[in-house]
């Protein structure tokens, strides 16, 4: 380290023109990267959250799993109803596996949807010759909530001016599943 300093500072204290070569080393990762073009616009992000909450077709499916749950709620509600001294027998297996099969299918949803935010923007990213697409966030903060402070003080974006691709994906979404 101190010999690459010594070597930087007689370059940087020189007048003389300095040569760069190029070394031959480097990762099968930057090798590719070299025979690619570079991207008109590099950057954009996109506010999954938010997607979510505005991907009609997962709302939908959502909703349809939330009544689901309620449902059964409300059908063990009436059997301990009707048996009230004793739970009946079974029943606490019958729950979780009931439980198990409402995170799963909530799981899989989630996963699926996602499947489909990253295909969007995929091909939003090569119509529009985006190199990269950073998760971020459009939520205000409210200074008078602590959650909502720490989640502001620790986002990986501060500022952004690349574009935002959210609107663009979840009409993308939108327009799939009609």
């Amino acid at each position: 380290m101190e010999v690459f300093l010594a070597v930087l500072l007689s370059v940087v204290a020189s007048d003389e023109p300095v040569e760069v070569v190029e070394s031959g080393a480097g990762t099968a990762l930057s090798s590719e990267r070299r025979l690619e073009s570079p991207h008109r616009i590099p950057l954009a992000v996109i506010d999954v959250a938010k997607i979510f909450k505005e991907a009609g077709e997962f709302n939908k499916k959502m909703q349809n799993i939330k009544l689901g749950i309620a449902d059964f709620d409300r059908d063990i509600k009436a059997r301990l109803a009707e048996q009230s001294d004793q739970s009946p027998p079974g029943l606490k297996a019958e729950i979780e596996a009931k439980k198990a099969s409402f995170l799963t299918e909530e799981s899989l949803l989630y996963a699926d949807t996602y499947r489909e935010i990253e295909n969007a923007v995929q091909r939003i990213c090569r119509e529009r010759d985006i190199g990269l697409v950073i998760r971020s966030t459009s939520d205000s903060m409210d200074p008078k909530d602590r959650s909502s402070v720490l989640q502001a003080v620790n986002r990986p974006v501060v500022y952004t001016a690349v574009p935002d691709l959210t609107a663009d994906v979840i009409a993308a979404l939108n327009k799939s599943s009609q």
